[in-house]
């Protein structure tokens, strides 16, 4: 589903209010809702509203989507910039710590087991600061979107034994929010 649900929100948005991050990778960007979050609550907050206006100062809100069917006016919006493909062959190529906080929801649960672990493993060694990973609390079948999105079939899922050791874990109705701080 190109949405998040909602009771992971203000779990992942206290880690972006506690740190105010300058560059962000949103992985999965799906309809776009996750930039337009973080656009309010990093630019807007702060009274940096145009884009036309502010662009030297705004926050650096990178995406990554595997189907560019998803494609909405948000992206145009809130991402700086949007790298469609799948985020296993786009994962290596990313910067030792440029972005301060890589923010993966509703992602990981559609990668077969050892790309899941691969990717976690890349984006933990790579980020700044943080890895924040919003999946499902289990397998669930998601037929709903089979027909439109390919991508969308659950593979996998996460479990805190995927990531390095310190990653705390916290719950959210029917998610589990998997955070990782690099000190």
């Amino acid at each position: 589903m190109p949405l998040s649900k909602y009771d992971a929100i203000p779990i992942v948005m206290d880690v972006f209010i506690k740190e105010k991050p300058r560059v962000v990778l949103d992985v999965g960007i799906g309809m776009g809702a996750w930039g337009v979050l973080l656009r309010g609550l990093l630019d807007w907050a702060d009274e940096r509203y145009l884009k036309e206006v502010y662009q030297d100062s705004w926050t650096i809100i990178d995406g990554i989507e595997i189907f560019e069917g998803y494609h909405s006016p948000i992206w145009d919006y809130a991402y700086s910039k949007i790298m469609i493909g799948d985020v296993v062959d786009l994962i290596g190529d990313i910067k030792q710590s440029y972005y301060t906080i890589i923010l993966m929801a509703d992602v990981m649960e559609h990668l077969e087991e050892n790309d899941k672990k691969y990717v976690i493993s890349e984006a933990c060694s790579k980020t700044g600061r943080y890895v924040i990973v919003v999946a499902p609390n289990r397998l669930t079948v998601n037929d709903s979107y089979r027909d439109i999105n390919p991508h969308e079939k659950h593979l996998s899922i996460v479990e805190l034994s995927d990531f390095p050791e310190g990653t705390k874990m916290r719950k959210a109705r029917e998610q589990n929010i998997f955070i990782f701080r690099k000190f």
